[in-house]
């Protein structure tokens, strides 16, 4: 008997052997990346530039791949085709989460899931080179919409008061990164050659630093509002923390390699956590900083492809799980 189970057990290794290798020929690869932590939930070959989750519903999901809107309504296990274009930025109303806007060259909105899409970009000035690159909703007036562009000519920041039927220049500078105070919508902080705050909801602007290149990502801390954590990005970038409403700047990049780029920020709201999406020589990846850490972690994801022009970062509604958006397709990470 235990000659015929080595037996069997060499035919059933035999066997995976020629499966594993008629996958590979084949183009066909396994669901889990190398590390097992996260989830690989598909669109291979796609280049994800944003990504935004249904505020009422954690399982719908929408992705600007490398040419199209693409929507999952089973926590990504299936995807389907929207729209044909690239989507830089995207926000959906958390009143109603049938509307969505999508930031292109201009800005589109939805109000039936995605399916149809109408040009709301009346005001918007823009220039072969330019694109929407965030778009916010005031977290308390659905009508009060956010938009940053950055381009060739200079970029700006738009505010608008009518739900996106127009818009107005507030700030005149090309804009890459934007967090509201969860405490107090009026106060306002965007990033572009430097960060800007506004306590007024976007009306008025106050520069308040140049921590160091570009400021590429914002965060505003849930649990103290006067922190304020900004990533920077292609040019000597790293992290940096405000302890006072940006008055004054400090590092505040402990375990990330020199000479890193940090291009995306989430914050758990629920306990102050941090994730950001980090681009370096060595490749980049995800790094987490627990509220009580005194430095940043590489949490995996070594076979993730991260590059400058394609990724996102984004937490679902309940802070169940991290979603990766990659030059490589999507992933997805339980939270602890």
């Amino acid at each position: 008997m235990k000659i015929q189970s080595k037996i069997w057990l060499t035919i059933l290794v035999v066997i995976i052997g020629i499966l594993q290798f008629s996958c590979k020929n084949n183009g066909i690869e396994p669901v889990l990346p190398t590390d097992t932590t996260w989830i690989y939930l598909g669109l291979k070959g796609e280049s994800i530039s944003s990504m935004a989750i249904d505020p009422t519903n954690p399982d719908v999901i929408y992705v600007s791949g490398t040419s199209k809107l693409l929507k999952t309504t089973n926590g990504g296990n299936t995807w389907d085709s929207l729209y044909q274009a690239v989507f830089y930025s995207m926000v959906i109303d958390p009143r109603n989460s049938q509307t969505i806007y999508g930031g292109l060259v201009k800005i589109i909105k939805s109000t039936d899931g995605g399916h149809s899409w109408n040009d709301c970009s009346e005001g918007i000035m823009y220039d072969g080179f330019s694109s929407v690159k965030f778009l916010e909703i005031d977290p308390n007036n659905s009508n009060i919409l956010y938009a940053g562009t950055a381009a060739l000519s200079g970029g700006a920041f738009y505010k608008s008061v009518d739900a996106g039927s127009s818009w107005k220049v507030k700030l005149n500078s090309s804009v890459l990164s934007m967090a509201v105070d969860p405490k107090n919508s009026s106060i306002i902080y965007v990033g572009g050659d430097g960060v800007y705050k506004s306590i007024d909801t976007g009306e008025n602007w106050t520069f308040v630093g140049r921590p160091s290149g570009y400021v590429a990502a914002i965060v505003i801390d849930p649990k103290n509002s006067e922190r304020v954590i900004v990533g920077c990005g292609w040019k000597d970038g790293s992290l940096f923390k405000s302890e006072n409403g940006g008055e004054s700047w400090e590092a505040f990049a402990e375990g990330i390699p020199d000479r890193s780029n940090v291009m995306k920020l989430v914050s758990l709201k629920s306990n102050g956590d941090l994730y950001a999406v980090v681009v370096n020589t060595e490749g980049g990846g995800v790094y987490r900083r627990r509220y009580s850490d005194s430095q940043w972690q590489k949490i995996g994801i070594d076979s993730v492809q991260i590059d400058d022009y394609y990724n996102d970062l984004i937490i679902d509604p309940d802070e169940r799980y991290l979603y990766l958006g990659s030059a490589g397709g999507v992933y997805r990470l339980k939270l602890n």
